[in-house]
């Protein structure tokens, strides 16, 4: 069973579709993607009714700027989509933890 799951280049948000319907059980996902992308993206997984990311409580987005976490912040809070998370901006790398 596959649970941590890395993509260096960047990703659309059809490829994460795919890559969430592959891997069911993934908890870890690390990926790179363009800013545009980011709120679709997140959108899709960090939604409750997605059967297929229900296991996911990481994500760690690569080479990424402290506009993308104000984006990704505002992007969970007015929505609600998490209750519990934390988000930091580390060495160039944006996290997201959360409990299901």
């Amino acid at each position: 069973m596959i649970t941590k799951v890395t993509i260096s280049k960047k990703i659309t948000l059809e490829k994460i579709q795919l890559l969430t319907a592959i891997f069911p059980r993934m908890e870890n996902l690390t990926i790179n993607l363009f800013g545009k992308d980011l709120e679709p993206i997140g959108h899709f997984l960090l939604s409750k009714p997605n059967n297929n990311t229900r296991y996911l409580s990481s994500l760690c987005i690569t080479k990424q700027r402290h506009d993308l976490m104000i984006t990704l912040k505002n992007l969970i809070e007015p929505k609600r989509l998490l209750r519990d998370y934390i988000l930091k901006l580390i060495d160039r790398k944006l996290y997201l933890w959360w409990s299901n």
